[in-house]
């Protein structure tokens, strides 16, 4: 098995690694981390061009290994994370 990925005219093998962080470090993300998985999943759940391979939530962190396609700017990728957890976290905890 090849460690490349292919589509139609590539051959790629794509990986980000990104880490999101609570302001100042603040350690809050222990109580909401299980809520916080799910709603990054969901998130990934809604496209077809890039996967999480591995996220690991500290108390004042997240660490992701994203797998992605060459049409997919990270900034695009980043954004959609930030948005779906954002909303999610808003409505579970506020009740917008």
């Amino acid at each position: 098995m090849s460690e490349y990925e292919t589509l139609s005219h590539e051959k790629f093998k794509m990986r980000f690694h990104v880490i999101f962080s609570t302001k100042y470090r603040q350690k809050l993300l222990g109580p909401i981390r299980d809520e916080l998985m799910a709603s990054m999943k969901r998130a990934e759940s809604m496209q077809n061009k890039w996967s999480i391979e591995i996220m690991e939530v500290d108390k004042d962190h997240i660490h992701f290994l994203i797998r992605s396609t060459p049409t997919v700017c990270p900034y695009e990728i980043i954004h959609k994370l930030k948005q779906i957890s954002t909303y999610d976290m808003w409505k579970n905890n506020f009740h917008i």
